[in-house]
């Protein structure tokens, strides 16, 4: 939630996803608004926006752009750029790796993974080229594991990104010495020969990082999982994929109703969650989709 400029009023977003306006001095509610043409909510919205870019501004310049007051400040302003139909503006606050580092990666993949959500498929393109390119030879299993794993969030079109995709995968599987770490390598390898039509390995690796997952790796079995359902509908086993989409999805993790609730609440979400609801979207649409 966001008070105007002025402080008379008070914008948030209730659990029914609907943008309410109150009025700050009483907390009456003035009004729902049931459409984003609203003009009092456009209105009103762009004033909160600008209000809260300066302040970040603001703040960034005396605190420094890890301090949580700041962070605070940018979940808020991407919040309601995203809700603002600004989902470009709001990644674009994301932090910008600068170094090859296996920690960097992660900060790749939510920003890959945040552009697939808002459907920002061009944007994606550019970001994969992106990770790909910064980490090329890191030779470290972890960075490996996790840049195979951003690139694969999408279907991949260019043959030879494919293949590089999939020796990025196969090398942190070859490297990884702690067992604790090998069944992720697993899932990236997995994710990689989904991509390259690799079916039957994809199935084969998959159901291995399953199977070695911990008791609290939910979110590994479940990406792993939704794979493996768009997997098996590609080799005609399409009983078997509704069947495993609908165990799979009653174990998953509730997604947003809407796009830009994501961003909600101010925290940074947890990337393999996030992961886990764009795969799930797309085994949807797969298994939904006309047989061919």
């Amino acid at each position: 939630m966001v008070f105007s400029p002025d402080g008379h009023h008070l914008l948030a977003i209730n659990n029914d996803g609907l943008p309410h306006l109150w009025s700050a001095p009483t907390f009456d509610e003035i009004k729902t608004i049931e459409t984003k043409d609203d003009e009092q909510y456009r209105s009103q919205l762009s004033a909160y926006i600008r209000f809260e870019e300066r302040r970040l501004s603001q703040a960034t310049a005396a605190l420094g752009r890890t301090h949580p007051h700041v962070q605070y400040a940018t979940r808020t302003l991407q919040f309601w750029l995203a809700s603002n139909t600004r989902p470009r503006d709001a990644i674009a606050l994301e932090p910008q790796p600068s170094t090859a580092t296996a920690e960097n990666t992660l900060d790749y993949t939510r920003i890959a993974a945040l552009q697939i959500w808002f459907g920002l498929q061009e944007d994606y393109e550019i970001t994969r080229r992106k990770v790909l390119q910064h980490f090329k030879g890191a030779s470290s299993a972890r960075t490996d594991e996790r840049t195979a794993k951003a690139a694969c969030l999408a279907p991949i079109t260019l043959p030879t990104q494919a293949q590089e995709v999939l020796a990025l995968a196969e090398s942190a599987l070859r490297l990884e010495t702690d067992n604790s770490a090998r069944r992720w390598c697993l899932l990236a390898l997995g994710m990689a020969e989904f991509r390259s039509h690799r079916l039957p390995q994809a199935l084969q690796h998959l159901l291995e990082a399953e199977n070695a997952s911990d008791p609290g790796e939910r979110v590994l079995r479940i990406i792993a999982a939704f794979y493996r359902v768009m997997a098996l509908h590609h080799l005609g086993r399409h009983a078997e994929a509704r069947d495993l989409f609908t165990q799979t999805a009653a174990l998953a993790t509730p997604m947003p109703t809407q796009p830009h609730l994501l961003l909600q609440g101010h925290k940074t979400i947890y990337v393999d969650y996030l992961v886990g609801w764009i795969t799930q979207l797309e085994a949807e649409r797969l298994i939904s989709s006309p047989k061919p």
